[in-house]
């Protein structure tokens, strides 16, 4: 399994790091944006935003459309 953590010191500069990794990773992770951000999780504390990405590798590549 992976796992990924995106943090911020607000929501929105860590979905912008989530958003980076996911634009820089999307062919390897085969997830569209939606599915992407369905397997986030945030956690929220004073000051501080973490997205938590858990994803189990994939084996095989895209298939053929």
């Amino acid at each position: 399994m992976q796992r990924n953590e995106f943090t911020g010191r607000t929501p929105q500069e860590a979905k912008r790091r989530a958003l980076s990794f996911w634009y820089q990773n999307h062919d390897r992770l085969d997830l569209s944006l939606a599915q992407f951000f369905a397997a986030c999780r945030s956690v929220s504390a004073p000051e501080q935003t973490t997205i938590v990405f858990t994803c189990a590798e994939r084996a095989s590549g895209r298939s053929a459309a």
